[in-house]
This record gives C-alpha cells, structure tokens and sequence, in this order.
C-alpha cells in the first residue's frame, strides 16, 4: 500500500475557521456545547470511545458513506471528532487525497516507536529529501506490525513557519492559536480520522489549572 506517493506534500490550498473556535470538521468547531451536538438526530452516547462521546453512524466523507463518527468533549465543550471506518487501499488514498485538499499537507509520520519528522526532513535535508523519507518510513511501517499515523497540517501554517521551524514541536510552537491538525491513523483493518486544535486544546488545559485555586 502506497498514501503518499498519490498526494502532493507541501502544497497552497485556503483554510477556514469558525468565530467561536477552530473549525474541526465541516459545521463543527472546537469548544461547541455537548449540549447543542446531543440534540442533532442519531446522536447516541458512546462511552466506550470516551466517557461522554457522542457518536452517529453512516456519515459522508471522501466518497465513503460508512463512517462513524465520534464526539470527544472536556468539560461540556468539543474537543475532537473522530471518523471511523473499515480499512482498504482505496479509502485510504481518497481520504488523505479529500484531507490534502482541504488545505492541509504532511507534516509528521509516527508508527510504534518511531517517527518521521517531515519538517526536520526539509530543514536537514531539503524539500527534495521529503519524497525518500516519506516512502521509506511508510514502507517499513505497513510492512510491520504497528500502527501508522498521518499527521497533517494547514498549509498556511506550514507557509508562515516552515522555514522558521527546524522540527515539529518547533511548528506547534510558531502556528497561531488556533491552528488545526488531522491525524490519520491505519491499524489493523481499521481508519480513523481525527480533527483537533491542539493549541486551543493547550489553552483549555492551561486556563483549566490556572482556576484550580485550592490553598493548602
């Protein structure tokens, strides 16, 4: 199985984002109330994803009409959502072929232990490097047992501070505050799709412990 070898990597496409918080996915943005998510049609809980999910199943998304889709919320508010479907060749190119042109491009490669860190790739080695590495890593990935996840990121983001940044965490730390990342993770027979704002996740996390005023 090749992805990336049908995907251009490091390409211009616009992004989107909602007033209220990053956009996630389609109409659904990060911080939306748990509340207002439960009252559209086939919401279900679904505990087993996470305590408090909501989940609805037969969902559309890169030709695939099969999904299931998830709802991971902290503190009543939208955190993640998360596709899920059965895992082929074909559904896999089409989705990172659907997530690439909705402007986002790799960015970071991880399976078990290991990782590939396109960003270091391009500072270490060049834009001409990326194509090797990238193939290489995910070879050796798919022909072993591990899991292999997809990390992907707004191409604007990658324009503003790639050539800034000499790793990863590097490009975390330039994005704006509400920056957007799909993970695409391939695992047994199994294709998961996650949408996050890692920064707007940080901050809620921060602003969370900072009102934890507990003298003792």
């Amino acid at each position: 199985m090749r992805i990336i070898l049908a995907i251009m990597v490091l390409c211009c496409c616009a992004v989107n984002a909602h007033a209220d918080g990053p956009q996630l996915f389609k109409d659904f943005y990060y911080g939306q109330p748990r509340a207002d998510i439960a009252k559209i049609k086939g919401m279900v809980p679904c505990n087993d994803l996470q305590k408090g999910a909501l989940c609805r199943d037969k969902q559309s998304f890169a030709g695939n009409d099969k999904w299931g889709q998830g709802f991971v919320f902290a503190d009543g508010k939208l955190t993640t959502i998360v596709l899920k479907t059965k895992l082929d060749e074909q559904r896999a190119i089409k989705t990172m072929g659907a997530v690439s042109n909705n402007g986002y491009s790799l960015a970071l490669m991880r399976s078990g232990s290991n990782s590939c860190d396109v960003i270091n790739v391009i500072h270490t080695k060049g834009l001409e490097a990326v194509h090797s590495a990238v193939n290489g890593f995910e070879a050796a990935a798919l022909n072993g047992s591990n899991n292999l996840i997809y990390t992907l990121v707004q191409n604007d983001v990658l324009t503003q501070c790639r050539k800034t940044s000499t790793n990863y965490a590097d490009l975390v730390q330039c994005a704006p505050e509400d920056m957007r990342v799909v993970d695409m993770e391939l695992v047994n027979a199994t294709l998961y799709v996650r949408f996050v704002a890692p920064k707007a996740a940080f901050a809620s996390m921060k602003k969370l412990a900072s009102e934890q005023n507990d003298p003792f």
